[in-house]
């Protein structure tokens, strides 16, 4: 269950399939596809920390403009 709920790794392995169908020696194929699970992990935690300090300004934008 947890290869299937984990977006990154999900993504590996489809980088894997992708260059191992590509025929790319072994070293390229794990270099690829590690690449591409900490990349997107990378990603996901750069948005992570940019929606959470993004909130506070969502707030403060709704008491100025008193939208909802």
């Amino acid at each position: 269950h947890l290869v299937f709920t984990n977006a990154a790794l999900i993504v590996g392995l489809v980088a894997l399939l992708g260059l191992l169908l590509q025929g790319k020696r072994g070293g390229e194929v794990f270099s690829g596809t590690v690449k591409t699970a900490i990349g997107l992990l990378i990603i996901g935690a750069g948005a992570g920390f940019l929606v959470g300090e993004i909130i506070p300004f969502v707030s403060l934008f709704q008491d100025v403009t008193g939208l909802q």
